[in-house]
């Protein structure tokens, strides 16, 4: 046994002890830069949302067979949306009809979203689960376009793809609605 290699002396314990001691006030250090740094993105997203307003908007239905000549459209009062209501209806068969989900439409207006029509299947629009985020007066609602990638096997039949979203009412006049590129997808007007 090689008695300079021997790690029971006291002077290779405190060695190891204040390497320990090192690694561990480094560690500390490292875990407190990370915390300062979490509270700054903090700040800055409080910041933010004080000049902003984000809520969430809610699906009411989607449809693959929409009414082919529906578009974009912005509703306000009962009559307007059981009008949107039976567009997204349009290709459904049931009877009796279903009545549309109640709305409250002096805080929500409803809007539908509509891809137009399509020649196969594998189109579709879905909310994305991004609140609805305005400036000003332009509000942001995130959704999801699927298109049919060109090389997929898809049914060889018409499709028209929309959206029936109930949206928080606010200060803003315009509803853009982007895609997960961030391409505007359509936009309209509130008032």
């Amino acid at each position: 046994m090689r008695k300079d290699k021997d790690v029971r002396k006291p002077g290779n314990v405190m060695i190891r002890i204040s390497a320990a001691c090192f690694g561990l006030a480094l560690l500390t250090a490292c875990q407190a830069a990370q915390n300062n740094e979490q509270v700054e993105k903090t700040q800055i997203q409080s910041t933010l949302l004080e000049n902003t307003m984000a809520v969430m908007p809610e699906k009411i239905l989607s449809n693959n067979t929409c009414a082919s000549g529906a578009k974009n459209r912005w509703a306000v009062n009962a009559a307007e949306y059981a009008q949107l209501f039976a567009q997204l209806r349009g290709g459904m068969l049931s009877s009796p009809a279903p009545q549309p989900p109640l709305v409250d439409f002096s805080r929500y207006g409803v809007l539908l979203i509509a891809m137009g029509q399509q020649r196969t299947g594998g189109y579709g629009i879905t909310l994305s689960a991004q609140p609805l985020v305005s400036q000003g007066d332009v509000a942001i609602l995130q959704i999801e376009w699927q298109e049919p990638s060109p090389d997929m096997m898809v049914i060889q039949m018409l499709s028209s793809p929309c959206l029936l979203v109930k949206v928080p009412r606010g200060s803003y006049s315009r509803i853009q609605v982007v895609d997960q590129r961030n391409q505007i997808r359509a936009e309209v007007t509130t008032r």
